[in-house]
């Protein structure tokens, strides 16, 4: 009777959790996609504001989709950039590629060396690695400007690319979690057929490695492309200023001119936009598979 009661109900059971797990998700993607509006309205706002003309910017309700649509906003933003918007471009860039590049390959190598080889008092080195990243940046700011003084590394791009250069904490530990998921049957193999440690990361580590690579890429050149507390400090002369700097130096020239600040705003955003679009699948991958493996 028992058998006979549960095989009629069951399938009852089982349709009643399939809808409740179907409102569920419905639920979930209305919230989400609620959400995903709200933290889009700045930049609905910014591509709105640089499309139309100054006496619509404040009216209130807001004017989202302008009468009529015109391109002097960018114009006159382009004319206005002091330096130019190319020199802003191009100085932005070689830091953040640099800086990019260096990131990778410094923090993969000390990540790979931590998840797979085996040294005396590596735990502890580990350890030290991550508690520095318990240091807030401000209480390192002045004594790194002193030592960069003193080196005459002031006004230069120097001191926004070598100390990212040397394998940060954060992504040393990126790496670290990712390589710990890798077999370690698969490294020995490779190591009983005669290959190199250089050689295992090159060969199997990196190729595997592709979603943290991606994520990390994603961090890194975010980190680099909108810093504007660096170049801040150590830059005076206008030639070498990055976007943020001379966005920053745009707005308070011409604080008024909101609607030629945004269109220039809107052209910094574009790089970041297309990377992580670009990018978006192997970074989702790697957050997930980043925290593994302890």
């Amino acid at each position: 009777m028992a058998g006979e009661d549960f095989g009629q109900t069951s399938p009852q059971w089982w349709r009643g959790r399939s809808a409740l797990a179907a409102q569920t998700r419905v639920v979930a993607y209305i919230l989400l996609i609620g959400l995903s509006i709200i933290f889009m309205i700045p930049l609905l706002w910014m591509v709105s504001t640089s499309f139309k003309e100054s006496t619509l910017i404040f009216r209130v309700p807001p004017v989202w989709i302008p009468p009529t649509v015109t391109l002097e906003n960018y114009r006159r933003g382009w004319e206005l950039m002091i330096p130019s918007f190319g020199r802003l471009f191009s100085n932005t860039s070689i830091i953040t590629v640099v800086s990019l590049v260096g990131t990778l390959v410094s923090s993969s190598l000390v990540g790979f060396a931590f998840a797979v080889y085996q040294a005396r008092g590596k735990r502890v080195l580990f350890a030290i690695l991550l508690a520095t990243m318990m240091i807030p940046s401000q209480v390192t700011l002045i004594p790194q400007f002193i030592l960069f003084a003193r080196i005459g590394w002031v006004n230069t791009w120097l001191p926004l690319i070598v100390p990212v250069m040397l394998a940060p904490a954060f992504f040393v530990f990126m790496f670290r979690q990712f390589f710990a998921t890798i077999p370690r049957d698969l490294l020995d193999s490779a190591e009983i057929d005669g290959c190199t440690p250089l050689g295992i990361y090159w060969k199997i580590a990196v190729p595997m490695a592709k979603p943290a690579f991606a994520t990390a890429a994603v961090f890194a050149f975010l980190g680099s492309w909108n810093d504007l507390m660096g170049p801040l400090i150590y830059l005076t002369e206008m030639d070498k200023f990055t976007l943020t700097l001379g966005l920053a130096n745009f707005q308070a020239v011409n604080y008024t001119m909101i609607q030629y600040l945004m269109p220039m705003a809107l052209l910094a955003l574009v790089p970041v936009l297309i990377l992580f679009f670009a990018a978006q699948k192997y970074y989702v991958q790697g957050i997930v598979t980043t925290g593994l493996k302890g």
